[in-house]
């Protein structure tokens, strides 16, 4: 092997000596001449490209194998002038899979100091990409995980709040009402008013349980559908808050997985409770609607809208969620929410999510729910 030299911050090696490092090294490298054309690549360059015969990858223009093949092109064009670049880029391999690379390309000369061509040291990122991103999920997770015990413990606050303001008042009343009645009276058949009033308190209590039990826990999810219950949700929202809420229904009976469903419901319902406190809305629509791979549900009100920018920052809901949240959270389920509003135009929230994996995640749900000898019909 001729030894190398140095010209210019240049190496110099002859051809003979250039190939047996590049075969040699165990990382993936190649000999790119300065038309561009690949004059030399070794196993582990082959290996982590896809390939198993150099032949396949000699003699072609080294751009063919990155995305970009005008990143390929700034490199060999600035390397003459710099000697050496350094930097990230994407991979093409033979299967198609991109690969993220950390490339090095360093100028080499002929015997005489002339620009011959470059040697390319490569590196896979991939793996340390994966780390992050698996790094970076996780901290998502903590960080919407400590959001959702926030949020729950807000609608603890709420719902307790509930319970006091217009059950346990009216029980309090209808016990105020009945530690007036005179027992000596009421054997005379008198005190018919107060004891009335006290019925009808109680009676007033009895109506107002349902819907905190509903905000707790709606059981029409569980035994029937997600349309079933956001049709009974629209419906509580009339009664309680004075809106008129149309709700279109393009899919009944639709098979989802039981997290998606729920976590569907309550997204609904935050942004109803969203349009109550915020909104200041007389009208709103409700639609759930699929395509067979997608379900896409919508949430459209006529009230005051608001700008995008305070939109993307995420309005606060009525119970601490926010609609940053709720799209981070969908995006965990692999769906997508968007938002479209502006100042007195009202606003309009849509989730999408694809069918696909949700649908096999129900029916094996259905399957594995089925009592012993009983086959699920799905």
């Amino acid at each position: 092997m001729t030894p190398a030299t140095h010209r210019g911050g240049r190496a110099v090696e002859s051809p003979d000596a250039l190939q047996a490092v590049v075969s040699a090294s165990l990382a993936p490298m190649a000999v790119c001449q300065l038309n561009g054309r690949l004059a030399a690549v070794n196993s582990a360059c082959l290996q982590l490209w896809g390939y198993s015969r150099a032949s396949e990858m000699v003699g072609r223009p080294a751009e063919k194998f990155w995305q970009s093949a005008a990143t390929i092109r700034r490199l060999l064009g600035a390397s003459p002038a710099c000697g050496v670049w350094v930097g990230e880029a994407t991979a093409r391999r033979k299967d198609g899979k991109a690969l993220e690379i950390h490339l090095s390309a360093v100028l080499f000369c002929d015997e005489y100091g002339t620009p011959a061509g470059f040697v390319l040291s490569c590196f896979d990122l991939s793996g340390r990409k994966r780390a992050e991103a698996a790094a970076a999920h996780q901290k998502q997770l903590r960080r919407l995980a400590g959001e959702l015990s926030l949020a729950e413990e807000h609608e603890r606050q709420r719902i307790a709040g509930d319970l006091h303001d217009e059950v346990g008042q009216l029980l309090a009343l209808a016990k105020m009402k009945m530690d007036l009645l005179d027992p000596h009276s009421l054997r005379e058949g008198g005190s018919s008013d107060s004891l009335r009033e006290a019925h009808e308190l109680v009676r007033l209590a009895a109506d107002k349980l349902p819907s905190v039990i509903f905000d707790l826990n709606s059981p029409v999810l569980y035994r029937e559908d997600l349309e079933a219950a956001l049709k009974r949700l629209t419906g509580e929202m009339e009664t309680r808050h004075g809106l008129r809420i149309a709700f279109r229904d393009g899919h009944p009976g639709l098979i989802l997985a039981s997290d998606l469903r729920v976590f569907l419901f309550r997204a609904v319902r935050e942004l109803l409770f969203n349009v109550v406190k915020h909104a200041r809305a007389k009208n709103v629509k409700v639609s759930v609607h699929s395509t067979g791979e997608e379900l896409r549900i919508a949430v459209e009100d006529d009230g005051v809208g608001c700008a995008p920018v305070r939109l993307a920052g995420g309005v606060t809901t009525r119970n601490g969620f926010g609609l940053s949240n709720i799209r981070e959270r969908l995006a965990l389920l692999g769906g997508r929410m968007k938002t479209r509003s502006s100042p007195g135009q009202g606003t309009l929230v849509t989730l999408s999510v694809s069918l696909g994996t949700q649908q096999s995640e129900a029916r094996g749900e259905a399957l594995s729910s089925a009592a012993p000898g009983v086959s699920a019909v799905v």
